[in-house]
């Protein structure tokens, strides 16, 4: 059973497991009261963020979800299966760690705007609504395992959210304050939809919220130091592989070298670098 539980465990993709383990590791210290088990010492202060430079509530408040509690271990399977499920859309994980920075800005932003945030707010729940409403967007058609038993369609997901969202507006202008942080999550993760996937079509294709290292003149300044660092071999991964030009009469063309044993190999020049993984997709090319 603890071999079958780490095999899961090593399932999970790297992003979604480092937060799942942080968020469980976190909780449980609070409830070893080894930190304050009070919510408002973890939740979102902008006052006491920039008068008494507590930086750490930018990340307490979406991943602290309260003590530890029996339906707790639910709520982290339930996030553990969106979450998967939207990073495995991405090929490279420190994409998916731009768009989970986006998401939580675009939390503050709307929790700025929409709740008092003078109140020391918990965003945990409203970050993870913003994780569900961004996946079934961008993968309408995906296949979302709810709670590891049940197979839904995103888009019957997006409707859920969106009655949700109308119900809490409704239940808002009746007079019930509390109820509207339920919409939060939902106009934050389509903010993050909009400026990413909306707007750019409209403005030929210039998306200010990619990535920083996918930027043109980024690219231009780093890749080629970039591309000489991964020719060392010091920072190359066991599956990529360089193509070479070796200096043998009998080898005609570029010949595949592991990138980690490239050193010592002159590359050529006419031919250019390209890293790519065993599986054919490249990665970098000049």
């Amino acid at each position: 059973m603890e071999r079958h539980l780490w095999d899961v465990i090593q399932g999970i993709p790297p992003v979604t497991r480092t937060y799942l383990g942080v968020s469980f590791a976190f909780c449980s210290l609070v409830g070893c009261g080894q930190f304050s088990n009070n919510p408002s010492d973890w939740g979102l202060s902008f006052a006491k963020i920039f008068k008494y430079g507590q930086v750490y509530r930018l990340f307490t408040s979406i991943m602290y979800d309260g003590a530890l509690r029996w339906e707790l271990p639910f709520t982290w399977l339930r996030v553990g299966s969106v979450m998967t499920f939207l990073e495995r859309k991405y090929e490279n994980a420190w994409s998916f760690v731009w768009l989970i920075v986006l998401m939580a800005l675009s939390n503050y932003v709307a929790a700025y705007f929409l709740l008092n945030c003078t109140d020391n707010t918990l965003l945990n729940a409203h970050f993870m609504f913003a994780v569900y409403y961004l996946s079934v967007r961008r993968f309408p058609n995906g296949d979302h395992v709810m709670m590891g038993l049940v197979t839904i369609k995103a888009k019957y997901i997006l409707i859920m959210l969106y009655l949700f969202s109308f119900y809490s507006v409704w239940y808002f202008i009746a007079g019930y304050q509390g109820s509207l942080d339920g919409c939060v999550g939902i106009l934050a993760g389509h903010l993050v939809f909009l400026g990413y996937d909306l707007v750019p079509p409209l403005f030929n294709g210039i998306n200010v919220l990619q990535p920083i290292w996918e930027w043109t003149f980024v690219k231009r300044v780093f890749m080629p130091m970039k591309t000489l660092l991964l020719s060392t071999g010091l920072f190359a991964h066991a599956d990529q592989v360089v193509l070479v030009q070796l200096d043998d009469d009998g080898v005609e063309g570029p010949v595949e070298v592991p990138v980690a044993v490239a050193t010592g190999f002159e590359l050529g020049n006419d031919d250019g670098l390209a890293l790519r993984d065993l599986g054919g997709e490249e990665a970098v090319e000049e």
